[in-house]
């Protein structure tokens, strides 16, 4: 399945991840676009459209939610989903629900973020929801 006509911004500050994350998702047909940190992913986001946006949980600038709250306060409902290094808590989980996060992904797993954001994609198209 061809997916060019899908884009994704990548949030984080580690080279390595974003590497992985933009071969990865490259490879699976997503047009990718990567920021090395969380005010780098704001600027893309006021200047471009994405249809996805994986942001790491931890940066050292501004955080998920403060993307996620630009985001809405423009009206705009771009998915946002959460990287971590390892599986959320259930308080986490819980949080990111009650904000409007679409999921989350561990990002050291490619493979499991390739896979969440296709499946964001597929449950997107009717509903505009990741699960």
């Amino acid at each position: 399945m061809l997916r060019k006509d899908k884009s994704v911004l990548v949030v984080d500050d580690d080279e390595d991840v974003l590497i992985v994350l933009e071969w990865a998702l490259e490879n699976e047909g997503y047009s990718t676009t990567t920021a090395w940190s969380g005010q780098e992913g704001l600027n893309l986001l006021r200047s471009k459209r994405f249809d996805l946006v994986l942001v790491d949980e931890h940066l050292p600038d501004l955080g998920w939610r403060a993307i996620l709250g630009e985001l809405r306060r423009k009206g705009v409902k771009t998915p946002v989903m959460i990287m971590q290094a390892t599986a959320p808590k259930s308080d986490e989980v819980d949080q990111y629900a009650s904000s409007g996060i679409c999921g989350w992904v561990r990002k050291q797993m490619p493979r499991e973020v390739t896979e969440a954001v296709d499946k964001c994609f597929e449950s997107s198209a009717s509903t505009r929801v990741c699960a």
